[in-house]
């Protein structure tokens, strides 16, 4: 065997390994959020971070370690954490029919602005913005769950708080999602995290129209009352509907679907392995069945594409939390 060779075998060897590892470090973490006392998990610089109740007992910690120990996970650390329930993107909203996509700030554009000032900070509508001290919490919601239930408060939950009125903002017919502006008593209560894949909360940044061609393939996931998470991967990225743009997604695993009946309005999101930047992407529609291929297929409104219409058309900004 030459050189070349034996370096070669040595990096596939190496490759194999720590393939291995993940797949492993993944199924650990799938027994690990199962248990009452952890919040969420999170793989950072080759450590498990477990997320964990300040009230766990030490039952709990010891079930915890019993689990890490029995999956061969040698390196990881506590964080304990103090935890609220918050009104937050996945929950359901109108006792199930549809999902809650998650909260942006509405930002009043100043009716001094120029009208070429107001089409250029309308242009940058969704993108993160560090210049939005006085703002409103807005809910991001499917507009055909909103037309098929009628109703005309916005109510989350299992209690089905109303949290806000629909109707107080501008919708169109070339978006399939609306922005509903919560009720002041509500807004400190509302979290403007996205979850990730393994359940734990981060600011995200808004995937761009033009960027999600960078996607095609790649993972993505909801969380949802029924899905927990539903995992994908988009397979097209220019849908032209006349609700605007959509993505297509597919399920990522045989037999496990990306997303539920109840699922509409939930926020997909893209995590980067590389900078681990969490991405909202875009908000489910619908389900589709092609007939000339097996599988089924999901369509989502593009959330930049979205965003810029409805500030369009409400002569605002709709930002990100960051």
């Amino acid at each position: 065997m030459t050189l070349v060779e034996s370096s070669l075998s040595v990096f596939y060897n190496c490759h194999v390994y720590f393939e291995f590892l993940f797949s492993f470090t993944l199924k650990a973490i799938g027994k690990l959020v199962c248990l009452p006392a952890i919040i969420g998990c999170l793989k950072k610089r080759g450590t498990l971070q477990i997320y964990v109740s300040h009230s766990a007992s030490e039952s709990d910690q010891d079930n915890i370690r019993s689990v890490l120990e029995n999956d061969g996970i040698a390196k990881y650390t506590f964080v304990y954490v103090t935890s609220k329930n918050l009104f937050s993107s996945g929950d359901s909203i109108f006792g199930g029919r549809g999902t809650l996509g998650g909260f942006v700030k509405k930002v009043d554009l100043p009716t001094r602005d120029m009208r070429s000032q107001r089409s250029a900070e309308r242009a940058n509508a969704g993108r993160n913005s560090e210049n939005t001290t006085d703002f409103t919490v807005a809910a991001l919601i499917s507009r055909h769950v909103v037309n098929e239930t009628n109703e005309e408060m916005l109510t989350v939950g299992t209690n089905r708080t109303p949290i806000g009125h629909i109707g107080t903002q501008n919708g169109s017919d070339d978006v399939d999602f609306l922005t509903v502006d919560v009720d002041s008593v509500y807004a400190s209560e509302c979290d403007p995290c996205f979850l990730t894949e393994l359940n734990v909360r981060m600011f995200s940044r808004l995937k761009p129209s033009a960027a999600i061609q960078e996607l095609i393939s790649k993972p993505v996931h909801i969380w949802s009352a029924g899905s927990k998470p539903g995992v994908g991967l988009i397979v097209e990225q220019d849908f032209k509907t006349s609700n605007g743009l959509r993505v297509i997604i597919r399920d990522r695993r045989r037999g496990e679907h990306f997303a539920r009946e109840g699922d509409s309005g939930a926020m997909i999101c893209y995590e980067d392995p590389d900078t681990e930047v969490l991405y909202a992407v875009a908000m489910m529609v619908s389900e589709v069945q092609p007939q000339q291929c097996g599988g089924v297929r999901y369509t989502a409104q593009i959330l930049d594409d979205g965003l810029q219409n409805l500030s369009l058309i409400n002569d605002c900004q709709f930002v990100l939390f960051d």
